[in-house]
């Protein structure tokens, strides 16, 4: 064996999971609060998290961002280090009141066919920032929660948004490779992201937060040290998500699709984002059509009137328009249609900030059935 192959070989046998000895401090427990604030909706709080993030890492502001949501089948054996990870989720078990979604996990994992839901975005500028760079993406990304790297006026805060693949996994559990412009070339970075419970490994008792990659929990750097099924792009900057395990996976594609058109339809409108859930690719040529065949009965169910977007592009297209420089918020558009069709009639705002994904639905009575949108994409009120 040449000195390459042996090195090679040594440094992917050091790539593990690895947590911080619990020593003095408290347990990390089931009820973990990043994992619980996305209990619900998880497809659709997968692709709102996933798409805002990409939204706000353009890298070329003439060219739309592309996001791809693709789902596949791993066999175990692509399960990076499987052996140790079914020891971690053993010990897990052994935790009262999770033992029996961690055995779940086990089998998970030792299944032969695992559902996996790979997220890719394009023409942004992946994780940059060194491994103690505490105001790089990657930090944020990783090793940060509540922590903002974003400019000021970018939607969310990294650390939280990765929360939605955490509670999207069975096996809480998420694999992350970046690329990124470093000078003259791309570079890249793998690393993965675990959240258990504390647990007794060999003795020692283990934090419930940790990562998979190098030895002190930081990222391969080194293309060909990244285990080959995490390679799917080329070397062009942005960055694949694998959420291994995922919840629900059945129906994931359908749900992850309404979610799209329901918080990004203004973005893909006005030309700012191309997504693609496996083969249908959504854009502003296709957008109403495919809003009208994913929404077309659900005016029949309960609470219809903040899940179709439909009224509310149509106020966009054809209502009136209103600009005005308002004290605290600066410009803003306001656009009202009234809506003699009663499944068109919301009495709802849809509430849009400068990325252009849709942030909340707000009732407003008025004894003039209408639906409407509000833009607020300049500062300060884009940050407020």
């Amino acid at each position: 064996m040449n000195t390459t192959r042996k090195n090679t070989k040594l440094l992917k046998m050091n790539l593990n999971y690895e947590f911080e000895p619990l020593g003095g401090s408290s347990r990390d427990g089931y009820n973990d609060p990043l994992k619980t604030m996305f209990g619900k909706k998880l497809q659709d709080n997968l692709a709102r998290e996933a798409i805002q993030n990409s939204l706000d890492a353009v890298d070329d502001r003439s060219r739309p961002v592309h996001v791809k949501f693709s789902l596949k089948k791993w066999s175990k054996k692509e399960i990076p280090q499987v052996d140790h990870l079914t020891e971690i989720f053993k010990a897990c078990s052994q935790d009262e009141s999770s033992g029996a979604h961690f055995k779940n996990s086990e089998k998970v994992i030792n299944s032969k066919n695992i559902p996996v839901l790979i997220i890719s975005d394009f023409n942004t500028t992946g994780l940059t920032g060194s491994n103690d760079d505490i105001k790089g993406k990657f930090y944020n990304f990783f090793k940060c929660v509540g922590g903002n790297n974003k400019q000021s006026g970018d939607a969310g805060s990294y650390g939280y948004g990765k929360a939605a693949y955490i509670s999207g996994s069975c096996i809480d559990t998420f694999f992350a490779v970046s690329y990124f412009k470093s000078k003259k070339t791309i570079d890249c970075l793998f690393m993965g992201s675990i959240r258990v419970v504390s647990h007794m490994i060999r003795n020692v008792m283990k934090r419930g937060i940790g990562s998979f990659g190098l030895q002190n929990q930081i990222p391969v750097r080194d293309k060909k040290f990244i285990p080959n099924q995490f390679l799917i792009r080329d070397d062009q900057p942005g960055t694949d998500i694998f959420v291994i395990g995922l919840r629900n996976h059945e129906n994931c594609l359908e749900q992850i699709e309404k979610a799209v058109l329901k918080h990004f339809w203004l973005a893909i409108y006005e030309g700012k984002l191309v997504v693609q859930v496996e083969d249908l690719k959504i854009d502003k040529k296709n957008l109403i059509e495919k809003m009208h065949e994913a929404f077309k009965d659900v005016q029949t169910t309960l609470g219809w009137k903040t899940e179709n977007p439909i009224p509310y592009i149509d106020a966009y297209l054809n209502g009136e328009k209103k600009e005005i420089i308002l004290p605290t918020l600066g410009k803003v558009r306001l656009y009202l249609k009234i809506q003699k069709d009663p499944l068109m009639a919301t009495s709802h705002v849809a509430c849009f900030r400068k990325n252009l994904m849709r942030i909340q639905i707000k009732k407003f009575q008025s004894i003039v059935p209408f639906s409407g949108v509000f833009l607020c994409p300049e500062e300060p009120g884009n940050s407020i």
